[in-house]
């Protein structure tokens, strides 16, 4: 069948009624292009030249069990703009958080995502300055970004605005080729790097994911890690040290068990982590926390809370972490000169450059961040970092603001994503304060105090 450039086909949702027979036969329905939505790419497909609704449908509804399940051909390229704006946010909600708490709200409004801190989601024990919150939101920004890249949006960004959020971004227009360069950014604008690097970091977002398993001995190869510190260092003010040494990377592991053991100790903190601890196949509705293998706690001991009664739990992840960490190809640590709400948002969406980076490049990372929990043990490691071999002097200045540890998987077998909440409950209505949000609080273990 020939189509005027005036029209063009897609199936009719009533296709199956009476008429068994297949897709390609079914009757299709003609809609005329001018009545398309003013802001659809010309060269973007209509959903249904890719997918029939049956299929659509399909991975819709997969898509609404599990985040991770998005797809770039479910993009409403024929929906209006605040349909597609939140279709970004999805890939927002992928980033990685502390103890998978995703302490974060958007608010779609016009042409604009804000995103603010779900203060009702934060640590007051473990991240008492909200430090870790604001990284995990920039490394969820960030996300945003590349989503708002990759379909084909120009926009800007604003770090603090007016309404009380941390950062907006702002989609001025969408382009004819979703993989064009956005002209918003200036060459000084170091987050988004080129196109094709955009593009695969982009594509890692649904792939990335957290390993706490012991790597491969293999090592990183030095192309790779120069690769990982140019990418972390783009940025003005930040700094990306790995600790090539044996005898820094021994101190380090030392400093992350010294901290396990102490917070085993700390009853209160202990009651805060058991709140996003989660069963190892899932607990019930709830999509955030961190599964109780990963703190060497059986199904069986979760489910009948004995593990509460002691921080053995704790101090087995003591022993663990510091093998991990000796044990591991690469330690490296990501820090800033500053050390303001500011700065720990631009390390978010850095660690997440780096994330993504790394995932692009077959590696498996961790955070393994316990010391920097403790002003102490904070300052211990940055000494360890400062008298690494490898550093600049001119970076000496601020504190460590992540540790990570980076190898390769010993087998094939890709590890579980940790599961992520809802899009209905991380978005707020236009004008609607963070603080009114329903389905905020975590949704807690069976024995959370």
């Amino acid at each position: 069948m020939f189509l005027s450039e005036e029209a063009s086909y897609i199936h009719s949702p009533k296709r199956r009624a009476g008429n068994p027979k297949s897709h390609s036969e079914s009757r299709p329905i003609f809609v005329d292009n001018k009545k398309r939505n003013s802001i659809t790419p010309p060269s973007s497909p209509p959903r249904s030249r890719c997918l029939d609704n049956y299929q659509h449908n399909r991975l819709v509804k997969q898509m609404e069990d599990d985040a991770w399940c998005v797809r770039q051909e479910l993009f409403p390229y024929d929906g209006q703009l605040q349909s597609q704006l939140e279709f970004l946010v999805r890939y927002a909600i992928l980033a990685p958080s502390i103890y998978n708490s995703q302490p974060w709200l958007f608010r779609v409004e016009g042409n604009s995502i804000e995103i603010f801190p779900d203060t009702k989601r934060s640590l007051a024990i473990v991240d008492p300055n909200d430090r870790q919150l604001r990284i995990s939101c920039g490394a969820a920004f960030y996300n945003l970004r590349l989503a708002a890249t990759h379909f084909g949006f120009e926009h800007t960004t604003e770090l603090s605005p007016e309404s009380g959020a941390i950062a907006r971004i702002t989609l001025t227009k969408i382009t004819t080729d979703a993989t064009k360069e956005s002209s918003a950014f200036p060459p000084s604008d170091s987050f988004l790097p080129s196109t094709s690097q955009t593009e695969h970091l982009f594509q890692a977002i649904t792939a990335r994911n957290s390993d706490y398993e012991d790597f491969d001995p293999t090592p990183i190869s030095e192309e790779e890690i120069r690769t990982l510190k140019s990418v972390a260092e783009e940025e003005n003010g930040i700094w990306f040290q790995p600790l090539t040494d044996p005898s820094s990377r021994k101190s380090a592991a030392a400093l992350i068990s010294e901290a396990d053991l102490k917070q085993s100790d700390y009853i209160p903190y202990r009651q805060e982590v058991a709140k996003w601890i989660r069963a190892a196949s899932g607990n019930g509705d709830g999509r955030d926390g961190v599964p109780c293998c990963q703190f060497g706690i059986s199904s069986l001991q979760y489910w009948m809370g004995s593990y509460l009664r002691s921080g053995n739990w704790l101090k087995f992840s003591a022993q663990s972490h510091k093998k991990l960490v000796e044990n591991a190809p690469l330690v490296a640590v990501l820090g800033s000169k500053l050390d303001t709400d500011r700065e720990w948002f631009v390390v978010g969406q850095n660690l997440q450059k780096i994330l993504l980076c790394a995932s692009h490049l077959g590696l498996s990372v961790s955070q393994q961040n316990q010391a920097l929990e403790l002003p102490e043990l904070r300052g211990k490691l940055q000494s360890v970092v400062s008298q690494s071999k490898d550093m600049q002097d001119n970076q000496l200045s601020g504190l460590p603001q992540v540790v990570l540890r980076m190898g390769y998987r010993k087998n094939s077998k890709p590890t579980k994503h940790t599961p992520r909440r809802s899009l209905a409950s991380v978005l707020l209505k236009p004008e609607t304060s963070p603080r009114s949000s329903a389905d905020s609080a975590p949704f807690g273990s069976p024995h959370s105090i």
